[in-house]
């Protein structure tokens, strides 16, 4: 009993934390699941968007910022996918294993930490296992990558408090992450509060509650939040201005409602329509619950100067992110930032109050029943994985030429396997001026009632069955998704003819395109016509 008991202190994090590793392995290569954020496309089209241009940067070697409003939205995201991009090449899987990996990161650090070794356990029971967070951390989002910069300035937090008198470099740290937090997309700038606030709130409890406090704390904390602030915006914004300027516009407008009678009515119905599932109630309950306890214990208990610091943190970390609930438009994904306080919450404050041995035993006992209702969940969704995006990859990867320029919101997501320049496009927002005459496509993606772009097609009376050689539709999840492949204009039409004709004259030139044809399953003229399109193209 001693040995096992022996052998689950020294490995039995290690070995939970690889299972919960290797289950989301099983998921890495398929679509992101049909039921976790219905009311939305999501991930089925946010991953390719959102890598898009770093994908561009290493396949065709260029970087156009203003063709989508990743790059400029989410600098972060990018700079760190162009590395693991260029080694490992632009799959699927690299970005998604970019995001799980420090998500996975931030919990070992804690582990690794004495103090916070049974906050790590009670995190890989009940945050890690949640569902919207397991299934987010495999989707290459930039959500659950913020929350990871926010766990790693948590715990540089957590360190400046542990030892007051050194809380320089630590908050210095603290502050650089939340940097890379709002980094990773501007319209989390508002987590640039939660370091001063924090700071602010800790040293008024502790002040409150034991009549000391070092508020120089609060000064660094200030100093090193506008110190990266001021870097944000005379690096990023201000080069970009003008394109940040007409995203925010576009993307902030009627989000949210004018007047508090709205926002009560729309609270109310996110409420009861969005956020009360089976999957995220206990956590509300729990996470509710630990605040009460909270504030009880610090007026009527000894408390811990770490258990002070580390809920003002994870407060004020919850209390920036609750105005979303108010909004019109509310996906689960934009609401992971809020779910994830509320786990930690749970988790921290619970394990902070239960210092007797026996209490603890207790917590873990329903710490694990909430991991295996997660767990029950999570498998639910496995039962139910699909493949549909591989699919149309798979079609593409055959009969699209390299260099072949792709239009549509979904064309990112079939592309993963070609090196084809792809620009999304929506009506009245992104690359909706004349995008047909200036990116002259040789494809159209787009869902068969062109949803997708908002009905952009339609707008501009450009009629895609007339426009298109052939079309190939797939069933991808519950969209219609047509492939339609334009017609030459003609001049272009006969240079190719003509390019056709060189290359059939010059014998070892032709035997190279058989070659070709061979290997990728074509046709011979239809490898004859890729090449010499591309050539013409390229010229």
């Amino acid at each position: 009993m001693n040995i096992f008991l022996d052998f689950i202190k020294k490995y039995g994090f290690f070995l939970l934390l690889g299972l919960i590793f290797a289950f989301h392995l099983s998921f890495i290569n398929y679509d992101p699941d049909t039921l976790l954020d219905i009311n939305t496309r999501g991930a089925w089209i946010d991953e390719a968007l959102y890598s898009l241009q770093s994908r561009q940067l290493v396949d065709l070697g260029f970087l156009d910022v203003q063709s989508n409003d990743t790059f400029v939205r989410s600098p972060v995201y990018h700079f760190l996918h162009i590395p693991f991009f260029f080694v490992l090449g632009t799959h699927l899987w690299v970005s998604r294993l970019i995001v799980l990996c420090l998500i996975f990161s931030a919990v070992l650090l804690f582990y690794f930490t004495k103090k916070t070794r049974v906050f790590a356990w009670a995190m890989l029971l009940v945050f890690l296992t949640q569902l919207h967070v397991f299934h987010f951390s495999h989707y290459g989002l930039v959500y659950m990558m913020a929350v990871a910069f926010l766990l790693f300035s948590f715990y540089f937090f957590l360190k400046v408090i542990e030892k007051p008198e050194r809380y320089k470099k630590p908050l210095f740290f603290s502050a650089f992450f939340f940097f890379l937090v709002y980094g990773t997309s501007f319209q989390l700038i508002t987590t640039i509060l939660i370091l001063p606030v924090a700071s602010f709130l800790y040293l008024l409890l502790l002040h409150i509650k034991e009549k000391r406090a070092n508020w120089k704390i609060l000064f660094w904390s200030v100093l090193f939040s506008s110190f990266f602030a001021g870097i944000y915006f005379c690096c990023w914004y201000l080069p970009h201005k003008e394109f940040i300027d007409y995203l925010l516009a576009a993307q902030v407008a009627e989000r949210f409602p004018k007047n508090l009678t709205n926002i009560k009515g729309v609270i109310h119905f996110n409420f009861i329509h969005v956020l009360w599932v089976k999957e995220l109630a206990l956590y509300y309950i729990l996470a509710t619950a630990g605040i009460i306890c909270f504030f009880i214990s610090l007026f009527f208990k000894k408390s811990n100067t770490s258990f002070i610091g580390g809920f003002s943190f994870l407060l004020i970390w919850l209390l920036i992110e609750l105005p979303k609930i108010s909004m019109f438009y509310i996906p689960f994904r934009y609401l992971l930032l809020l779910i994830s306080a509320f786990a930690l919450i749970t988790t921290f404050v619970f394990v902070f109050l239960s210092q007797k041995k026996i209490y603890r035993i207790l917590l873990f006992i329903v710490f694990g029943f909430i991991a295996l209702q997660n767990c029950y969940y999570n498998y639910q969704v496995f039962e139910r994985r699909t493949n549909d995006i591989a699919t149309v990859n798979n079609y593409l990867s055959k009969t699209l030429p390299n260099g072949s320029k792709v239009l549509g919101p979904w064309a990112g997501s079939f592309t993963w396997k070609t090196k084809a320049e792809v620009v999304p496009v929506w009506k009245g927002y992104l690359n909706d001026k004349n995008i047909i005459q200036k990116f002259q496509p040789d494809v159209i993606i787009s869902e068969t009632d062109q949803a997708c772009s908002d009905g952009y097609y339609a707008s501009i009376n450009f009629d895609l069955e007339k426009n298109a050689d052939s079309v190939k539709v797939f069933k991808v999840w519950r969209y219609n998704i047509g492939i339609y492949w334009l017609k030459e204009n003609p001049m272009k039409y006969n240079e190719i003819i003509q390019m056709m004709d060189i290359i059939k004259a010059d014998e070892s030139w032709f035997s190279l395109i058989k070659e070709k044809a061979k290997n990728k399953n074509l046709s011979i003229d239809s490898a004859l016509y890729y090449d010499a399109k591309y050539l013409i193209d390229n010229q």
